[in-house]
């Protein structure tokens, strides 16, 4: 079968032209050798005088079928006078015998490619889904161009590519391939840019899939019209078609995921997703929340206080570099033996050509700040490569998200080790309800920001010193299922809402035997009731969850009597959040006072009763005066003399006094800016108590340096 004409063979080709219209009655019964001869000739003076315009070296098999279904076949047969050597055939009715026959003759091999080419994209539509289920993002990226060279190839073996035409300003040969590549390098940057995960318990993914099999489906359709339909109105077909039914998949799976994972439908599985253990016992609620120096740990400084202090220590990095306060993340940080809570943040780019000048060098360093002591400072022993503002693979987004494709996140958290080593920790979480519903941690991956490397743990056997393990918020959503929908959707929206709690809008952290917890009140259903009902805590460690049942006000009063207190409201001061803690068996409430420069107040409420609220200028103050109120023995006791001996440890100052080396005093270093550099031989006067074998300082009278 000759598929492209030129003048060598062009007799062969006539002789086989005329026996296939002999074969399918085109001419009259009975005609003459010599009649066929005739039209043979004629015939070829014909595609003689085609092949020899612009000096074409061939004609293809399918431009004779283009031009015989043309009117001016009909012209030339009439001008010729061969109508009364054929039978009358209606040349442009696609039903007609002849027709087919001509098609069958001149597009001998179009099923036989279309459905080859159909099984080879399914191959590769099928190859791209199992990819999904493998661990190499290769898979799935030679998934979408392999389907590049495989049409390249097949097109190129059944050799059906036109020759240039003069409403083309590229051959197919070349224009075909290149849409395909050109279609998977969009689908490769959106992908680089938008990082999905591959999974289709993820929206994002679902888009990008749904636009990557659109655009591909685009370009196979447009391929199937230019190589072997040619039929502008069929090929539209197919094409509304395909887009219609791919859109059609997408939206029908989106709406069943949305369906199966619905709160209206699944109530009750979201609330089973979190077990809260239910704790009644006051006993075990002293014992849990008992403040204790050492054991439980209290920020002093808010997070906006904190702010400042950072602000501080980035000095004349600020005019390069900046803060990120999404990631101005609290921990707790143990250091030669002292737990201490800390906030840490890395310093980002300020500006595009910075960030892409010291791409893979970073920036340099982080910023820590002690909320106990306000102490700050720059940490430059670790250079920050891997940031939000770091571009290409720098970027921590692109490059959490290319080396784990399938895991689920939705936040990650800045963090330093015990030895000031910097990481970003990514809590991940796994979908339970339905397809889209029912986030629960499943894992974390912590990222060393200075090299990248990457490491993944279950959740009960993270390091010790990730705060973060689990996403906060998530687990926050957790409880909240769990005192919603105990009695299933109904009741909690427009039933009775019986058994239903709210956890309050605000939260706190406090630290227990080196171990972070989150904190909040919980109230009943009623968003104005300001009295709770009890406190949930859980671990951002182990996602253990605890509801200890009290009753009394919420941290919100507790705010507003602190700042609305006749000592200070005229100083018009602005109330942190509380943290709820236990003294002498008593459910308390511990906040500070704050203006825009500094501490200046420490407050100590009664939880149960929010009544006479302590106030003082320092926390030890604030502590002994709040035992005084509660009738706790607080005996204070007079001393004066020349220390002996003296060492910081953590926030406090441990000192002795001549003549009594025996007994070491404790001093909070916020009680007297002196402490940090006061030594042996300077003369101090102090009131102190005895609190569960310790001597603490509860106020300075005098400190004389040497």
């Amino acid at each position: 079968m000759i598929n492209r004409i030129t003048k060598e063979n062009l007799d062969d080709f006539i002789k086989e032209f005329v026996e296939s219209l002999k074969d399918n009655g085109f001419f009259k019964k009975n005609l003459k050798e010599e009649d066929y001869a005739d039209f043979s000739t004629i015939l070829k003076d014909e595609l003689l005088l085609n092949l020899n315009k612009k000096n074409k070296k061939y004609i293809n098999r399918d431009t004779v079928l283009y031009w015989i279904n043309k009117p001016q076949f009909s012209e030339f047969i009439e001008q010729n006078k061969l109508m009364n050597k054929i039978n009358q055939v209606d040349f442009f009715n696609k039903n007609n015998k002849f027709n087919n026959s001509l098609y069958d003759f001149f597009a001998y091999k179009k099923n036989k490619p279309f459905i080859f080419i159909g099984v080879l994209v399914f191959l590769v539509l099928l190859l791209a889904l199992i990819s999904i289920f493998t661990d190499s993002i290769v898979c799935f990226i030679f998934s979408l161009i392999f389907a590049i060279p495989t049409i390249f190839l097949l097109t190129y073996y059944f050799n059906i590519f036109k020759p240039k035409a003069s409403d083309e300003k590229l051959p197919l040969a070349i224009k075909i391939p290149v849409l395909f590549i050109a279609t998977a390098i969009f689908i490769l940057f959106y992908y680089f840019i938008i990082l999905p995960p591959l999974s289709f318990k993820s929206g994002s993914f679902v888009i990008f899939i749904t636009i990557s099999i659109i655009l591909t489906s685009s370009v196979i359709v447009y391929a199937i019209y230019k190589l072997f339909i040619k039929n502008l109105k069929s090929t539209a077909k197919i094409y509304k078609w395909t887009i219609s039914s791919i859109l059609g998949v997408s939206i029908l799976f989106s709406i069943v995921g949305e369906l199966t994972s619905a709160e209206l439908f699944r109530a009750k599985d979201y609330a089973n997703l979190l077990t809260i253990e239910t704790i009644n016992d006051t006993q075990k609620l002293n014992e849990d929340f008992n403040y204790k120096d050492n054991d439980i740990v209290l920020p002093i400084l808010d997070k906006a206080m904190a702010l400042r202090q950072a602000e501080i220590a980035l000095g004349d990095f600020g005019n390069q570099y900046y803060i990120n306060q999404n990631h101005f993340n609290i921990q707790s940080f143990e250091y030669e033996g002292v737990q201490k809570i800390i906030r840490v943040v890395p310093l980002e780019y300020s500006n595009f050509f910075l960030s892409m000048q010291n791409n893979k060098i970073g920036t340099p360093g982080y910023i820590y700040v002690d909320l106990v002591t306000g102490e700050n400072k720059l940490i430059t022993d670790y250079p920050i490569v891997y940031c939000e503002s770091a571009k290409l693979y720098s970027d921590l987004l692109r490059h959490i998200r290319l080396n784990n494709i399938y895991d689920l996140f939705d936040s990650y958290y800045f963090e330093i080790d015990d030895n000031y080593h910097p990481y970003w920790i990514v809590p991940c979480y796994e979908k339970k309800v339905g397809v889209f519903g029912g986030k629960v941690p499943s894992k974390v991956l912590t990222i060393e920001a200075d090299t990248g490397t990457i490491n993944s743990y279950n959740i009960d056997n993270a390091p010790l010193w990730i705060d973060h393990v689990v996403d906060l918020k998530i687990v926050e959503n957790l409880a909240s299922y769990n005192f919603k929908y105990k009695k299933g959707f109904i009741n909690a929206t427009i039933g009775t809402k019986e058994d239903v709690f709210i956890i309050n809008e605000g939260y706190n952290y406090f630290i227990k035997d080196g171990e972070p917890f989150y904190v909040s009140s919980v109230t009943s259903s009623d968003e104005r009731d300001q009295t709770a009902i009890g406190f949930i805590t859980f671990s951002l460690r182990t996602m253990k969850a605890k509801f200890y049942s009290k009753i009394g006000i919420t941290e919100n009063r507790a705010m507003d009597i602190a700042r609305l207190d006749d000592s200070v409201k005229a100083m018009n001061l602005t109330a942190t959040w509380p943290i709820y803690i236990s003294i002498n068996n008593t459910p308390t409430f511990f906040l500070t006072l704050k203006n825009d420069v500094k501490v200046q107040k420490y407050v100590f409420i009664n939880q149960e009763t929010g009544e006479e609220p302590i106030i003082e200028d320092s926390l030890l103050m604030a502590y002994t005066e709040y035992l005084k109120s509660l009738g706790g023995k607080v005996e204070s006791n007079t001393v004066s003399g020349t220390v002996s001996r003296k060492e910081i440890v953590g926030n406090f100052a441990y000192f002795t006094v001549e003549n009594n080396n025996d007994i070491v005093y404790k001093a909070p270093l916020d009680m007297n800016s002196k402490l940090y550099v006061m030594m042996k031989g300077d003369y101090i006067s102090f009131n102190y108590i005895l609190q569960e074998s310790e001597y603490l300082v509860v106020e300075i009278d005098s400190l004389v340096l040497a």
